[in-house]
C-alpha cells in the first residue's frame, strides 16, 4: 500500500521518522509526523505545505461544508473503518447528493490532509484510521 500511494503521489522516497525526531530542530514544539512530499519542510499536527500557494479554502466553500458534513455522517456509524467500508459509504453519499467523485473527494482530501494531492482517498482515509480521520474532519467543518 506505502509503494502504491508513492507511486500514484509521486512521493520520491521514505522519511524514517526516528531519523527526523532525532534532527528536529525544535523539539520542544512538538513531534514531527509529516512532511511536504519531497521531505523539505516538516510539520507540527495540523500545519501544512504551502508550497503549491494553492487557496484550499474554495474547496471549503458552503457547498464544500456541506458536502464534508455528509462525508462525516457517511462515516461515522462505520464499525469496520476499512478501505471498502469507506469507499461504499463515499460512494453512496455521492448517489445521494448526485454528485461528481471530485466534488466530495476534493474537500475531504483537504480537509484530512492540508493538500489537494493525496494517494487515493479511501486509502488515506484507512491508514487515518476513523478517529483522526473525524477529528480532521470537525477541524475543518469549525474553520469557517
Amino acid at each position: 500500500l506505502i509503494a502504491e500511494g508513492t507511486h500514484v503521489c509521486g512521493d520520491p522516497g521514505i522519511q524514517y521518522d526516528s531519523t527526523i525526531n532525532r534532527w528536529h530542530t525544535c523539539p520542544n514544539s512538538g513531534r514531527i509526523n509529516a512532511s511536504n512530499p519531497c521531505s523539505e519542510y516538516m510539520f507540527l499536527d495540523n500545519s501544512a505545505c504551502n508550497l503549491a500557494s494553492l487557496n484550499l479554502l474554495k474547496f471549503l466553500d458552503d457547498d464544500g461544508l456541506t458536502r464534508l458534513q455528509a462525508a462525516k455522517s457517511a462515516l461515522e456509524p462505520l464499525e469496520v473503518f476499512g478501505r471498502d467500508e469507506i469507499e461504499q459509504a463515499l460512494r453512496t453519499v455521492l448517489d445521494q447528493l448526485e454528485l461528481k467523485p471530485n466534488k466530495l473527494f476534493q474537500p475531504i482530501r483537504v480537509a484530512i490532509s492540508g493538500t489537494t494531492i493525496s494517494p487515493g482517498i479511501f486509502e488515506s482515509l484507512e491508514l487515518l484510521g476513523r478517529e483522526t480521520t473525524l477529528e480532521r474532519i470537525d477541524a475543518a467543518l469549525q474553520s469557517r
